[in-house]
């Protein structure tokens, strides 16, 4: 991408809809893609036309199982790289835990462990609301002024996927058995 052929024209004697439409060329975007990277370019279009954005799930790991808590650890989650990568979360990505045994919730970042092993670790401070044993939701969330579809999964005891979920109203934890 090279913003040199864009320089010619300053955006500060440009109005809001020509910095809009010249933003989106340079990036490439368009705004009903699915692509992460493009739909940035859709969020700063909504900034830029006034629209709401909001905080929606994106990601979620359900009924994980906590494997470790190491209090020894500088902080963070340590998740299994194959179920980060089917729900789509990143590593340093900020996600929200909530322990379904002790109800705790608490905010953290994702640190990819070991493809394969289920590794589900509850590092540093965190270490002291949810231990060992316990099950756990893990969400991502995005900023966004349109709707997303979240990538959604349920996992075994020893954090294995077992399949999609597709939440629906007033959904009993007895169906995702």
């Amino acid at each position: 991408m090279s913003l040199r052929k864009h320089a010619a024209t300053p955006m500060r004697s440009m109005g809001i809809e020509a910095i809009y439409r010249q933003v989106i060329s340079m990036l490439g975007a368009d705004r009903r893609t699915a692509d992460p990277y493009k739909r940035g370019a859709a969020q700063f279009a909504a900034y830029v036309e006034g629209r709401s954005m909001r905080w929606v799930m994106r990601s979620k790991i359900h009924n994980a199982t906590v494997t470790e808590a190491n209090l020894s650890y500088v902080g963070s989650i340590t998740i299994d790289a194959s179920l980060i990568e089917r729900v789509g979360l990143w590593p340093g990505e900020r996600v929200l835990v909530v322990s379904n045994t002790s109800g705790a919730r608490l905010e953290t970042y994702v640190i990819e462990g070991e493809r394969g092993t289920g590794d589900i670790c509850v590092n540093g401070a965190a270490a002291h609301l949810i231990g060992t044993g316990e099950e756990v939701i893990i969400m991502g969330f995005e900023l966004t002024a349109e709707p997303i579809k979240s990538q959604v999964i349920l996992v075994d005891r020893q954090n294995r996927f077992v399949r999609d979920l597709a939440e629906k109203p007033s959904m009993p934890v007895d169906a995702l058995a």
